[in-house]
């Protein structure tokens, strides 16, 4: 579903059990975008500046979850990026 996404972009993961999803077509960098999804989707995403610079414009999802919340996740990221600032 994320794939689908015009403003986002990120490599398949390869074995774990979260996923490193560049949002910087959005205009936002990963800390903007983690508060902006919050305030206007509803859905918790971990900023990656925490995981060092190269970070900087990304978010981390963790998809260890149920296939149902899964899905819904990903709608709310999805409206988050419909719904920019």
């Amino acid at each position: 579903e994320l794939s689908k996404v015009k403003e986002f972009a990120f490599a398949k993961p390869q074995g774990a059990f979260y996923l490193m999803l560049d949002v910087s077509k959005t205009g936002l960098d990963g800390d903007e975008f983690t508060k902006h999804a919050m305030a206007s989707a509803g859905v918790v995403v971990c900023p990656g500046s925490g995981f060092g610079p190269a970070g900087k414009n990304y978010v981390r999802i963790c998809y260890a979850s149920t296939p149902d919340k899964l899905r819904e996740g990903c709608r709310r990221l999805k409206m988050a990026a419909e719904n920019l600032p």
